[in-house]
């Protein structure tokens, strides 16, 4: 799906929905910006505007379409024979956590953010594109005037998600924490020590215990989770750990628990 509309500098609604053959019309004119969001393209789709309207540099495009587990800003400066305008590519994650399956997913969102222009692409429904765009629709905080403007809207809406998970996520550590304490037994060892499963979101990430920008108090009590909880089972003698202390599966709670990422070539 794909979505367009072109907007006056005093945050007015010019055109939507816009044909192919009049975005670089409409990107010639200066008292106009464009907005074009992706929502799970066709890859001839990400072609005929990425590569056809916008002229992006290929690297940029192929990140784009590519899964990304960390987030980037690269700047483009064109160079002699580049058809592309100076333009930042950036590469953000929305989160999500619930306790109930303890699942921490992260939903991508990439911006192509230039003088005259802003290009979003995703590939699940974000919440924030949509409300954003509404603002954006009613002219509601003068937010479509520039394209830096829309970014800076989406960007603080995303990290505003944030704080909620990290909340969920420092509940379930004090959780576990208690629960170590009154019973070290074989099953709490299990528990923490359980992968996180399957995710609903194709490109999503898991973490057992805390995310990236976790604050040290919630790193301290994973670790003083896994450092009472191993004094507890030594000093019991009803209960043996099924794998050795030092095996990858226990490490991989006690090391702040690092998100799982694909081995680089």
């Amino acid at each position: 799906m794909i979505r367009s509309f072109a907007f006056t500098t005093q945050g007015r609604l010019h055109t939507q929905d816009i044909d192919l053959f009049l975005m670089p019309t409409l990107l010639a004119d200066t008292n106009l910006f464009l907005w074009v969001d992706f929502e799970n393209p066709t890859p001839e789709e990400v072609q005929s505007i990425l590569a056809g309207v916008f002229h992006f540099h290929p690297l940029s495009i192929e990140d784009c379409t590519a899964v990304n587990s960390s987030p980037k800003v690269e700047e483009y400066t064109p160079k002699d024979g580049d058809l592309f305008t100076p333009y930042l590519f950036m590469v953000i994650h929305a989160v999500d956590y619930k306790r109930a399956d303890g699942k921490f997913a992260t939903s991508e969102l990439d911006f192509f953010l230039g003088k005259n222009f802003l290009v979003t692409y995703h590939q699940q429904p974000l919440r924030p594109i949509s409300v954003i765009e509404e603002r954006c629709m009613k002219g509601a905080m003068q937010i479509a005037r520039a394209p830096d403007r829309v970014a800076h809207s989406l960007l603080d809406m995303l990290v505003d998600g944030y704080k909620p998970a990290l909340d969920e996520l420092a509940l379930e550590i004090s959780a576990v924490e208690e629960k170590v304490l009154q019973h070290p037994d074989r099953q709490t060892f299990n528990h923490i020590l359980q992968p996180c499963g399957k995710s609903s979101a194709p490109n999503a990430k898991c973490w057992r215990g805390s995310a990236p920008g976790n604050s040290s108090s919630s790193v301290r009590n994973s670790s003083r989770i896994s450092a009472t909880f191993m004094i507890r089972c030594a000093a019991s003698t009803k209960w043996r750990s099924p794998t050795p202390i030092r095996s990858p599966a226990f490490c991989r709670f006690t090391s702040t628990c690092r998100p799982t990422r694909p081995a680089k070539s």
